[in-house]
């Protein structure tokens, strides 16, 4: 991969409309739903239930509470974002240009790859400011504390929140190299990891697909935020361990990259 490459890429990730689409959308969707309709509902609960649910809403919940929706909601945005990172070149024909231009194949593929740690940086940074701002609002709403966790929780759950980001959007760069179509890329990959997760929930606790379920991507998304101390949220199971979560969504990462490249390299460009 070189330097030329990875620039180019940048300097066309920052004039990606998609980019700033998708966080926009994931912006107002965390507001919307994980703060101001969670908040409006917590009225049908028992005052416990309510006091809890509460705490995790305020600003002291900062580091944790987002990370339960990403395994349903964040993660599929995500993927869509690397199908659309991905397979930009071929909707606008300039696939073969950019060859012409570049060392090899695999020098422009891996600064195109390069760019799926940009953008999910980016949505994870949209995601935790959206949860800051829904959560201050939360803290005017009820008149409770805007205490804040330290920095160094603050950090981390920003470090997992990237990690799971960065592992959609790169499975979706890879579905999108595989199909190279942005609309099957979507429709393909959703397939695969949100569908497949749901339907497999329901049996569980048949061994097979208990440990099929241990190395699916929506469900060590869910483990990953189980670790943090996440409950109840929507695609939030425990599967697995925190640690062996982290390592599992990293190898969704090198291994996208490894499907990605194996295929771009030897297909024909049209």
């Amino acid at each position: 991969m070189s330097t030329i490459a990875v620039r180019a890429e940048l300097f066309a990730l920052r004039r990606h409309p998609a980019l700033f689409i998708v966080s926009g959308i994931w912006f107002v969707q965390i507001l919307g739903f994980s703060y101001l309709l969670v908040y409006l509902m917590r009225g049908g609960l028992s005052s416990s239930d309510s006091e809890a649910l509460l705490g995790a809403l305020l600003p002291a919940g900062l580091d944790r509470y987002i990370l339960g929706g990403l395994p349903a909601f964040g993660g599929p945005m995500a993927l869509i974002l690397g199908v659309i990172l991905s397979t930009s070149d071929y909707r606008w024909d300039t696939l073969r240009t950019l060859l012409m231009r570049r060392p090899s194949r695999i020098s422009l593929l891996g600064g195109k790859f390069f760019t799926v740690f940009v953008a999910s940086f980016a949505l994870s940074a949209a995601t935790l400011l959206a949860s800051l701002v829904g959560s201050m609002g939360v803290a005017v709403a009820s008149g409770r504390s805007f205490a804040l966790p330290g920095p160094g929780p603050v950090l981390l759950v920003f470090a997992a929140i990237w990690l799971v980001l960065t592992a959609w959007a790169a499975t979706g760069f890879a579905v999108g190299i595989l199909v190279r179509n942005v609309g099957a890329g979507i429709g393909v990959g959703l397939l695969v990891t949100v569908v497949l997760d749901q339907l497999s929930a329901p049996a569980a606790s048949l061994p097979v697909v208990d440990a099929l379920r241990t190395g699916l991507l929506g469900a060590n998304s869910g483990s990953l935020a189980v670790a943090f101390g996440v409950r109840e949220a929507p695609g939030v199971v425990e599967t697995t361990s925190g640690p062996v979560a982290a390592l599992v969504l990293a190898a969704y990462v090198a291994g996208s990259f490894a499907v990605a490249a194996a295929v771009f390299r030897r297909r024909d460009v049209g």
